[in-house]
Parts: structure tokens; C-alpha cells; sequence
């Protein structure tokens, strides 16, 4: 769904103009119709007709022309005012397929099918440091730096009481903390099933 988007100025923008209230809604309608065919600011001629409401469409278009609202191209308008706040068509497009590819990969994960052979858009090299499990912090001699700047030390191995286990989801394979099972996704998942 692609959406019109109007400043709060924009009735104000036509009142300074004059428009009259047939051409007030040519204008709002034609915004509508543009954005919702994603052609963009252009329309043919023809198509006038098939969302003015207003009784005397021409005589509407004539005066957003004659105020620089609307440009006539011969055998299409083109509407000028307040297409600098609409998205381009290309980017509603670039959008509608990234979406939809992202929607056939969650697909195939629910469904429990491996990846396909256009999946490889994973950052192997970012990735490969996320999931390095390390034994201890990167500075073990500090931990925080407080107000003053000396920092604490870091408790040592026999101090800390709580040992961290990591393991994987049973479901989704992701990392899980404490012995758990189940992510915290996937957890909620089957507690919303049951």
C-alpha cells in the first residue's frame, strides 16, 4: 500500500492561490491517483475522467495549469505541487521486492527448509567475530572505568559464582544462555501454541 503524503501547509499552499473547491479536490485526487498507480507525477489524459469527481473536471484542471500546480504534456498531465514529499516509484518498487524477499526467506525458515541457492547474502566476515565465544573480557583488568577513572578490578574465575552456559535453540539454532532449549522466540511461540 503506497501512501499520499501532504504537509500541513498544504491547504494553505492552495488557499494562497485561490483555488476553487472543484479544483481543490481535482488536486487532491489526482495526488491519490498518481501515488496509488505509481507511474510517478504523469497520468494520461483519460484518465481524468476516471477519479474526478468534480462535475466540470476541465475547467479544474485548467486552473491548477494556469497556477503551476499541474503541467499539461499534450496527450498526459503531469501534477507539479507537492510530488517533492511523495516516494518515487523506483523506491516503492526496491522496497515491495526487498520486503518480498524477506518474507520468502522467514517462509522457508518457519517451514523448515534450508536456504535456497540465491540466500548467500549473509557477511561472513562481520559474522564470523559475532559468534566467537571467549573465556574471559577483552580487559580483564578492568571492569568499568568509574567517575574518578580507576576502574575496579574484574572478579577472577573462583569469585564469580554463576557460570554462563551457551548452547543452541532446538528449534531455530540460535544462541541461548543458561542450559535453555528454546530461545526466547521460539519459547513464546510454543507457550502462544499450547
Amino acid at each position: 500500500m503506497v501512501w499520499v503524503k501532504k504537509s500541513d501547509d498544504f491547504s494553505d499552499e492552495c488557499a494562497a492561490v485561490s483555488l476553487s473547491d472543484a479544483a481543490y479536490r481535482t488536486h487532491d485526487e489526482g495526488l491519490l491517483w498518481v501515488m496509488r498507480r505509481e507511474t510517478g507525477a504523469r497520468f494520461p489524459k483519460r484518465e481524468l475522467r476516471r477519479f474526478a469527481e468534480t462535475a466540470d473536471p476541465e475547467t479544474a484542471v485548467r486552473e491548477l495549469i494556469d497556477c503551476g500546480f499541474w503541467r499539461d504534456h499534450g496527450d498526459s498531465y503531469e501534477v507539479v505541487h507537492h510530488m517533492q514529499h511523495q516516494v518515487e516509484p523506483e523506491v516503492i518498487a526496491a522496497r515491495r521486492a526487498n520486503d518480498a524477499e524477506r518474507q520468502r526467506r522467514v517462509r522457508r525458515k518457519l517451514a523448515g527448509l534450508g536456504k535456497s541457492q540465491g540466500d548467500s547474502h549473509r557477511d561472513v566476515q562481520r559474522d564470523s567475530h559475532r559468534d566467537v565465544q571467549r573465556d574471559h573480557p577483552r580487559d580483564p583488568g578492568l571492569d568499568g572505568a568509574g567517575l574518578d577513572g580507576a576502574g575496579k578490578a574484574a572478579p577472577t574465575e573462583s569469585e564469580t559464582s554463576v557460570t554462563e552456559v551457551v548452547t543452541g535453540c532446538r528449534s531455530c539454532k540460535a544462541s541461548t544462555f543458561g542450559g535453555a532449549d528454546l530461545c526466547n522466540y521460539c519459547a513464546g511461540r510454543a507457550r502462544a501454541a499450547s
